[in-house]
């Protein structure tokens, strides 16, 4: 017994040595060239748009072996080796890749050390934009020009894609050239020119980013708005104060106060909710100081299919009560009833008396949808 163990003992060893050196042929060709040796790899990858180029920005930590940021594209068919100092610290690279052909690209990435041995790769992806995208861009349309108290008001209207900002050119009292920028104008936002010069018009380009992080802005040719600054003054809403309306359904449109926030999507509407308000509406509007009113504009509620309002009648006077004897007519508006058409002016004549505190906006009818009407804003100018 004891020499047929002594046999299997010494098969098993020869056996286990056996299968040692096959395991040793498998790993041979992977120690030939001795231990692999990685670099680290760059942290936060972040690849920028631009005109015809593009910016990577990385960050390497203690890479003190590390001689190379190596970047690759089109499938490793085009590579800028971009040579870095070597750090113990933290350091921020920005590598710009210049001359891309307008189009999306992938990029791999990985460090390299002076003998050849690379960093785990990391994938980013970036555009490159060039003339077409030039070619879509459009200037920021204006919707009114306006002279206040403390000098041109420039409204402007729906949002343009990939608008940045706007630029401004204009000419002040003194005949000297003025220049304002305006970042990111919203909607209904204004930009203000100080001490325009009354008349004059103004010139005025709009400012792209492609994206958000991009490092190129686009602009587009300079314009001269034909509309000039005009002689009468806007009365600054600021100065405004809606008292009190007839009725009213706040939570359909924002309530009486809207008619002087700037904005055309905010409205005040006469109450509908748990029933119909009778006619005659009305909204009180305290103007702080009487006023030598020229013109009125009036919008009534910008909806799509909206024509209800129709008659506004224009009172002044010194008693903020709807229904004084002593309110002075100063004018009216009748919209019509096509769809579209949302915006009344009314131009006072100088032989009018406007003199008074407060003004009533009277709306006795409207063009026969039971009793709704609906004012969006109201602007009123001084001369």
């Amino acid at each position: 017994m004891k020499k047929i163990f002594n046999i299997l003992l010494i098969f098993t060893v020869l056996t286990g040595l056996f299968s040692c050196e096959g395991m040793m042929d498998i790993h041979k060709k992977y120690l030939e060239d001795g231990e692999t040796v990685y670099m680290p790899k760059p942290e936060s990858v972040e690849f920028l748009a631009g005109r015809e180029r593009i910016v990577l920005r990385t960050v390497l930590y203690n890479s003190p072996n590390v001689k190379s940021i190596d970047i690759y594209w089109d499938n490793g068919n085009n590579s800028l080796i971009y040579p870095v100092t070597p750090s113990t610290g933290l350091d921020t690279v920005e590598i710009e890749i210049p001359d891309m052909e307008e189009k999306s690209y992938t990029f791999t990435v990985w460090t390299s050390d002076a003998h050849g041995n690379h960093s785990l790769p990391v994938t980013g992806f970036a555009n490159s934009y060039g003339d077409l995208f030039q070619s879509s861009l459009v200037n920021q349309p204006v919707w009114k020009v306006a002279l206040t108290e403390e000098g041109g008001e420039i409204t402007w209207s729906s949002i343009v894609d990939h608008l940045a900002g706007v630029q401004i050119r204009y000419t002040d009292k003194n005949d000297e050239k003025q220049a304002v920028s305006v970042t990111n104008p919203a909607s209904g936002s204004m930009a203000l020119c100080p001490n325009v010069k009354t008349s004059s018009v103004f010139t005025y380009r709009s400012l792209f980013l492609p994206e958000e992080n991009a490092v190129d802005t686009f602009y587009v040719d300079w314009i001269v708005h034909e509309t000039p600054f005009p002689e009468m003054l806007l009365v600054n809403k600021a100065g405004l104060r809606v008292l009190e309306v007839s009725d009213e359904t706040a939570s359909d449109g924002g309530g009486m106060h809207m008619i002087i926030d700037n904005d055309l999507n905010t409205y005040w509407h006469s109450q509908w909710s748990g029933g119909n308000a009778p006619f005659p509406h009305w909204i009180l509007l305290d103007l702080g100081t009487p006023r030598n009113i020229c013109k009125i504009e009036i919008y009534r509620r910008m909806y799509t299919n909206y024509t209800d309002t129709k008659t506004v009648q224009f009172s002044v006077g010194d008693a903020p009560v709807w229904n004084s004897p002593s309110w002075k007519g100063i004018g009216n508006v009748v919209f019509s009833n096509i769809v579209g058409e949302n915006m009344m002016t009314l131009n006072v004549s100088q032989s009018v008396d406007t003199d008074g505190r407060y003004m009533r906006i009277f709306l006795p009818d409207n063009n026969g949808r039971q009793t709704y009407v609906a004012i969006s804003e109201i602007y009123i100018y001084v001369n």
